[in-house]
C-alpha cells in the first residue's frame, strides 16, 4: 500500500501528540479528514486502526480506494456509537461549521479517552502574523459573501467554551508558529475563482485595493496552529 505523505506542520504536531500518548492509541477517528494525511500516516506507521469521516463523497471514495476506512457524514451527527474510538481528532473543521458545539460534543461522545481539536492560529503580536491575519480575514469575508460558511479560526477559549455536559478531566493547550515569509500575491493566487464571482463594483474589491496598498512590499506569513487536547474522565 503506497500513500503520498504530504504532511504539513499542523498535521505533524497532531501526529507527535498521538505518539506521546501512553498507551499508544489503538483506534482513531478523524472528523473532517479531507485527504486523510494524518490517518494515512497513523495506519501505515503507528499501526492504529483508523476511520475518516468527511462530507465530500469524492474524498471519501479516494481514501477507500487507498485502503483507508472512511464514511461520508456530518460532524454534527456522527454515525458511530458512544466511545467507539479511543481518540478523535478534528482539525480545521470547527470554523467551517454552524453550531460548532454540536460537532465538538459529538466528537467527545464517540471518543473513549479524548479529543484533539486543532485550528490554525495567528500570533498577532508579530507583524508578519498580523499582516497574514488581515488578508486571511478578508479572504474569509469574500467566501462568506459568496454563500460559504467560513468564519475566522476559533481560539482555544472558544473551543473550550463549546463543551457541553461532557465530563472532561483535563485540558492541555499547545501552540506552534509559522514564520515563513510569503506575499499578498501568494495568498490571492488561491482566491481567483472566488474573485471572478464578485460584481465589479463590490465593496470587497475596494477593500482589497486598500489591503494591497497597505501590504505592498511587506512580508507576511501563514498561520501557525493551536491544539486543544480534551481528556475525558474515565
Amino acid at each position: 500500500m503506497k500513500f503520498k505523505m504530504n504532511i504539513n506542520q499542523q498535521e505533524r504536531a497532531i501526529i507527535q501528540t498521538l505518539r506521546q500518548f501512553s498507551p499508544q492509541p489503538s483506534s482513531l477517528l478523524d472528523v473532517g479528514c479531507g485527504e486523510g494525511a494524518v490517518i494515512k500516516y497513523c495506519q501505515k506507521n503507528l499501526k492504529i486502526e483508523v476511520m475518516g469521516i468527511d462530507q465530500h463523497e469524492e474524498t471519501v471514495e479516494q481514501l477507500i480506494t487507498n485502503g483507508v476506512k472512511a464514511k461520508v457524514g456530518d460532524a454534527r451527527v456522527l454515525p458511530f456509537s458512544d466511545e467507539q474510538f479511543e481518540w478523535v481528532i478534528i482539525a480545521n473543521v470547527l470554523h467551517h461549521i454552524p453550531n460548532a458545539n454540536k460537532a465538538l460534543n459529538e466528537c467527545l461522545r464517540v471518543a473513549q479517552f479524548g479529543v484533539i481539536a486543532s485550528e490554525l492560529w495567528y500570533d498577532r503580536s508579530i507583524k508578519l502574523q498580523q499582516y497574514g491575519h488581515e488578508i486571511d480575514t478578508w479572504c474569509k469575508t469574500l467566501h462568506q459573501a459568496l454563500g460559504f460558511y467560513h468564519r475566522r479560526y476559533l481560539n482555544s477559549g472558544e473551543i473550550i467554551a463549546l463543551i457541553h455536559k461532557i465530563n472532561v478531566a483535563s485540558i492541555d493547550v499547545h501552540y506552534g508558529l509559522n514564520l515563513i515569509e510569503t506575499t499578498i500575491d501568494y495568498w490571492l493566487n488561491d482566491q481567483q475563482d472566488y474573485l471572478e464571482q464578485l460584481p465589479k463594483n463590490h465593496v470587497l474589491l475596494w477593500e482589497l485595493e486598500n489591503l494591497k496598498a497597505k501590504l505592498k512590499n511587506k512580508p507576511l506569513c501563514e498561520p501557525g496552529w493551536l491544539q486543544v487536547i480534551l481528556k475525558k474522565a474515565t
